[in-house]
């Protein structure tokens, strides 16, 4: 169990998001878990996070309302804003129906006040109590909390595989790169496991 202190509700400052969730869009840093019936991809600190809150939200009944996730990303935003970095660049942030809803705008979208409160007592701040042009009712990004950092959540194929496991279970899309991922490590292991056989094999015949 680590804690991660109060990072507010607008953006803050980069050095704290570097010490507790490592270099500014560093893709190493992420992975992707099953999240209410779809993937998503966020920082390996809030893995365990997002994976209870996407159980939470599908417990709930709004697996169906979900129609799309975005979580990890290196540009800072497709607004535009000025401003110096996204949390998404971070994986500690992520948006829900990021086609902006029935009139494809993020700014006056509203979600139904259930994901909202579900989402804010994992400690994720909805931006749709921002005001202006910096509103975005699909966005959510982490305030700070205690989270549980797991060896799931350590990345590597071993954890690719479980993520797979729970997002097939969950009926959700696999990225292809998580399958890559996966075939690689498998081959991988069956070269080592095929090597060991063959030296086994000499040893024994060298002692017969």
């Amino acid at each position: 169990m680590a804690t991660i202190p109060y990072l507010g509700t607008t953006l803050p400052p980069i050095s704290t998001m570097v010490k507790y969730f490592g270099p500014q869009s560093d893709p190493s840093q992420e992975v992707t878990v099953p999240f209410a019936g779809k993937t998503l991809m966020v920082n390996r600190v809030l893995a365990d996070n997002a994976r209870q809150l996407g159980a939470a939200l599908a417990a709930a009944g709004f697996a169906s309302y979900i129609r799309d996730v975005g979580g990890f990303r290196t540009s800072i935003g497709g607004s535009g804003s000025p401003i110096p970095f996204s949390m998404h660049q971070f994986g500690a942030a992520f948006d829900i129906n990021e086609d902006g809803g029935p009139n494809g705008n993020w700014q006056t979208m509203t979600l139904p006040r259930g994901i909202v409160n579900i989402c804010a007592s994992y400690h994720w701040f909805c931006g749709e109590s921002w005001s202006g042009a910096s509103r975005d009712g699909g966005h959510f990004q982490f305030t700070g909390g205690d989270v549980t950092v797991s060896a799931a959540a350590g990345g590597g194929v071993a954890s690719q595989a479980q993520d797979v496991a729970a997002a097939v279970l969950a009926g959700a899309a696999i990225p292809a790169g998580m399958v890559a991922v996966l075939f690689i490590g498998a081959a991988v292991l069956a070269a080592v496991l095929a090597g060991a056989a063959i030296a086994g094999a000499a040893y024994v015949a060298s002692r017969d």
